[in-house]
């Protein structure tokens, strides 16, 4: 199974069908398997704000969903994540693929990717680095974390894990 398969499927076993992505390359495998899967609602968006006001939309009509982002646009979605789903509590799941981390091509990207981390803690948003397929059980922890604190939780995937797409 592929690691786009497995992320799924792990998704999909915390009850998450509903997935709002903007465009990265390193994602474009994943987005092709929510495209191939008939019992997922993917909606493509075109900046941030708008795809957490459909995520948190989702979650208040009582379906859960995450956002499917690179890191850079964590920095574009924060006052609109602040203002809505952290000040109500409504958790959105974000996964992320890590930018700029081993691997990356893009020397603008390998810039943002030394900050992620510390602006997530900075932010009291658990996130963890899931650097292979292997790891993901500890993914559904993560999930299952956020929704119980009724906050956003980060998964990370740096680019190893994106050379198995």
């Amino acid at each position: 199974m592929s690691a786009s398969l497995d992320l799924l499927q792990v998704l999909q076993s915390q009850d998450i069908h509903t997935y709002i992505s903007f465009p990265d390359k390193w994602l474009g495998p994943f987005l092709q398997a929510l495209d191939a899967d008939p019992a997922v609602r993917h909606v493509p968006a075109t900046i941030e704000r708008e795809g957490l006001g459909i995520a948190v939309g989702a979650q208040l009509a009582g379906a859960r969903s995450a956002l499917v982002m690179q890191n850079s646009g964590i920095g574009n979605i924060l006052n609109d994540w602040a203002s809505l789903a952290f000040n109500y509590g409504i958790p959105v799941p974000w996964m992320v693929s890590d930018r700029g981390s081993r691997g990356e091509q893009v020397a603008t990207q390998m810039i943002w990717h030394g900050h992620l981390r510390a602006l997530l803690e900075t932010l009291k948003i658990p996130a963890q680095t899931f650097a292979s397929a292997a790891q993901l059980d500890g993914l559904s922890a993560l999930i299952e974390d956020g929704y119980t604190m009724r906050q956003s939780v980060a998964a990370l995937f740096p680019y190893v894990v994106f050379t198995d797409f």
